[in-house]
């Protein structure tokens, strides 16, 4: 609060108080989890070719108890057009998705500086488990295993750390 990285004020009593938008931005900033009593829910957007996937997800997820917003885009046109309109707080990308290099577009997606505050979650393509090295190079938060056990995601979405692999057999 000194060096002004959360805006707060001072009440009559010489307290201090923080601004709710300026610790969660500080927090988001430096890739740090936004307990949910801060506000919205955590917005999660899954790249993926498969309705099942998202659906599966999607009443996972709510019977986790999990407060998330899912978004799911079917392709990389639909994903540009959902972050057009909004910078999610989570990005799953299905690196099985037809027509992509995973890697290649992670590390776009990590340079880009409006994504700067998301995480980046890879679904493991199990034909090319090779690649996870790589993708954890290019900015890649956390790699999931196929099929996508949604109870495993929202242990990471409730308590998200640095690039590591979401593997039990790791």
């Amino acid at each position: 609060m000194d060096r002004g990285w959360i805006l707060a004020h001072r009440t009559p009593g010489g307290h201090r108080r923080i601004e709710r938008d300026s610790l969660t931005a500080f927090l988001k900033a430096h890739r740090m989890p936004v307990p949910s009593e801060l506000g919205s829910p955590q917005r999660l957007l899954l790249i993926s070719d498969s309705p099942a996937l998202g659906q599966n997800l999607e009443q996972s997820l709510a019977q986790s108890g999990a407060v998330v917003e899912l978004t799911v885009a079917t392709g990389i046109v639909d994903a540009m057009l959902v972050l057009a309109d909004g910078v999610p707080d989570y990005v799953v990308l299905d690196a099985a998705l037809t027509g992509i290099e995973p890697v290649a577009l992670c590390e776009q997606l990590t340079r880009s500086a409006r994504l700067a505050t998301a995480q980046l979650y890879v679904l493991r393509d199990p034909q090319h488990q090779d690649r996870d090295a790589a993708l954890l190079a290019s900015g890649v938060s956390v790699i999931l295993d196929a099929p996508l056990e949604p109870e495993s995601l929202a242990a990471h979405l409730r308590a998200p750390s640095p690039a590591r692999l979401a593997s039990s057999s790791r």
